[in-house]
C-alpha cells in the first residue's frame, strides 16, 4: 500500500463521509486541522496574497484508519490500478487495468491528486 504524508479534505468531502455513516463526526473531526486561509510568499518570507480556502489537513494514515475501520465487513482492494467505474442497477462497478472487476455499494477514490475517480468524475479538473 503506497500511501502519502497527508491529504486534504474539503468541506464536501468530510459532510458525506460523516452524514453518509462512514465515520462519525466526532471521531472525523479530531484527526483534521481545518484550513481557512491559504498564504503565498515570496523567498524573504513575505506575504503575497491570502486567499480564503476552505479544507481540512489530515495525516493520510489517520484517514485511513477510519476508512478502513468503517469498510471492515466490506470488500477493499489494494494494489491495483483504476480504469474506470460505472454506476449501476446494484450500486457501482470499479474496473481495473488487470481485467477485474469489483461492485459495491459505495467507491472511494481516496487515489491521490492525480484521482482516476476524480478524472472520470470532473474530467476538466485541472489536477485529474
Amino acid at each position: 500500500l503506497r500511501q502519502g504524508a497527508g491529504i486534504a479534505l474539503h468541506d464536501d468531502s468530510v459532510s458525506c463521509l460523516t452524514s453518509g455513516g462512514v465515520t462519525s463526526e466526532k471521531a472525523f473531526q479530531s484527526k483534521l486541522q481545518p484550513m481557512r486561509l491559504i498564504e503565498e510568499r515570496i523567498t524573504d518570507g513575505r506575504v503575497m496574497v491570502h486567499r480564503p480556502h476552505s479544507f481540512h489537513a489530515a495525516i493520510w494514515f489517520d484517514v485511513y484508519s477510519l476508512l478502513a475501520d468503517a469498510a471492515k465487513d466490506t470488500t477493499s482492494v489494494f494494489g491495483k490500478k483504476l480504469c474506470r467505474y460505472e454506476h449501476t442497477a446494484e450500486g457501482v462497478t470499479a474496473f481495473f487495468d488487470d481485467g477485474s472487476k469489483e461492485t459495491g455499494d459505495l467507491l472511494i477514490g481516496a487515489d491521490g491528486v492525480h484521482s482516476a475517480v476524480r478524472k472520470q468524475m470532473h474530467p476538466a479538473s485541472k489536477t485529474a
